[in-house]
């Protein structure tokens, strides 16, 4: 499976830690739900090489996050390779996948996915400590929302590398 969105349902569960195993995950969606409970396991290995795009916004996750939390997002991090029949995401059977996030604070219908878009949004959940300062490792993100939670301490500055003057 490449592409799970269930946003805008009724769900009420913790966090499906067997999504882990799916290796070729590109894209979660699990907003509008009433998922809940801590999105980290210490025991889970919770690395998503192919994951591109992650909305949990709008749940009742809580919790910290350590400071490795995005080190195995490698998918997250790496420099998009264009080509001519690849540009966005497409399942077996031709069809453009599509999904909505909110994008500079507007909910926006993504109707295809360019492939090289990359986005976390963890927003209007409960979650609390320091933000990690992995997430810096996650050169390639264009969208990072973390509004609406309980976060303390500062903005790691491994967010830095972003500014391009």
């Amino acid at each position: 499976m490449e592409f799970l969105n269930v946003a805008g349902n009724k769900i009420k569960d913790t966090f499906p830690f067997w999504l882990r195993s799916l290796q070729t995950l590109q894209v979660i969606g699990l907003r509008s739900n009433a998922f809940y409970g801590p999105i980290y396991n210490p025991s889970t290995y919770l690395g998503f090489p192919s994951l591109r795009i992650i909305d949990i916004s709008n749940n009742n996750f809580d919790g910290s996050l350590p400071q490795d939390y995005f080190a195995n997002w490698t998918a997250t991090s790496t420099v998009f390779q264009n080509s001519f029949d690849m540009n966005y995401m497409k399942s077996d059977f031709s069809a453009y996948r599509s999904m909505d996030l909110a994008y500079k604070g507007v909910e926006t219908d993504f109707v295809r996915i360019f492939r090289g878009f990359k986005a976390i949004d963890f927003s209007g959940n409960r979650f609390s400590g320091n933000i990690p300062g992995s997430i810096g490792l996650l050169s390639e993100l264009r969208l990072l929302n973390l509004s609406d939670n309980a976060f303390t301490g500062t903005i790691p500055p491994s967010l830095a590398k972003y500014h391009k003057p």
